[in-house]
């Protein structure tokens, strides 16, 4: 079964790369969308919060586990995993602490649901806003249940310089648009193989894959499936984000099926709160 997986793993790099011939045109245009969706949307919003937020956690802040909470409501993903990841790599968090916090610290933020996801996809700022408030009332709650659990050790702060947090905030907002050009070009290839009537399937598989590329694709859908459907997505956050996440975690020696559940949980959770939701519209 382990040797299945590995050639599996090898063959899927060589299959990809030999559709992408096949088809340079649908390549070209995922690559094309992506770099734009990661300029417009994720450069604005993600940049600052990627700089700031390593500043705010290299300072020496009385509210310590509520840092990765605050920052991940915020500013988004992956701001929150990268605030717990920076505690356990400082030492002023143990793992199980770490991997309790990446659990319900990881969110979208305001800035994703409330202006893109509501006032761009929805046309409905309320809509957005309710899916926000739906989050952060989850999260509060998940890290009421977690957090006093995640013990903090002694505080040994080494604030930075803005020269530093600018680098690393550079760094890592390339790395966050490579996955989102990259699933886009994913996205595009797959959407070469499915019928454009077939609108929900895609529109579904695109979020799986992507949540700023796929929020996209849901546009034609009938309002109350948009809803859901985003309520959903804002839970998953997509594999390009589980991706962006994947290496920050496994560096600072954190599990990354604690990441996985909290996704999985908050995916459940807000579509079933989508519901009763749409009645408030």
């Amino acid at each position: 079964m382990t040797q299945l997986k590995q050639r599996a793993k090898a063959l899927a790099p060589f299959l990809i790369l030999f559709l992408s011939l096949l088809m340079p045109r649908e390549s070209a245009a995922g690559v094309v969308s992506g770099a734009g969706l990661a300029c417009r949307a994720a450069l604005p919003a993600l940049f600052p919060a990627l700089v700031l937020s390593k500043l705010i956690s290299s300072a020496d802040l009385p509210f310590g586990r509520f840092l990765p909470l605050i920052l991940g409501l915020c500013c988004g993903f992956p701001v929150g995993a990268l605030s717990v990841c920076d505690l356990k790599e400082r030492g002023l968090i143990d793992r199980n602490g770490g991997n309790r916090l990446l659990f319900c610290c990881c969110n979208t933020g305001p800035s994703f649901i409330i202006g893109f996801c509501g006032q761009m996809i929805l046309r409905n700022v309320k809509a957005g806003l309710l899916l926000y408030l739906a989050q952060c009332l989850l999260a509060l709650i998940l890290f009421l249940i977690l957090a006093p659990r995640a013990k903090l050790l002694s505080p040994d702060a080494k604030p930075v310089s803005i020269a530093f947090a600018l680098k690393e905030g550079a760094l890592g907002f390339l790395q966050i648009a490579a996955c989102v050009i990259f699933f886009s070009f994913l996205t595009s290839l797959f959407f070469a193989f499915l019928p454009e009537r077939w609108t929900l399937v895609r529109g579904i598989a695109a979020l799986f894959l992507e949540i700023t590329g796929g929020m996209a694709h849901l546009s034609a859908l009938p309002f109350s499936t948009i809803f859901t459907l985003c309520a959903a997505g804002i839970g998953w956050a997509g594999l390009s984000v589980l991706t962006q996440t994947a290496g920050p975690v496994g560096k600072a020696g954190l599990d990354l099926r604690w990441y996985l559940a909290g996704r999985v949980c908050f995916t459940v959770f807000l579509l079933l709160l989508s519901f009763p939701l749409k009645k408030l519209l």
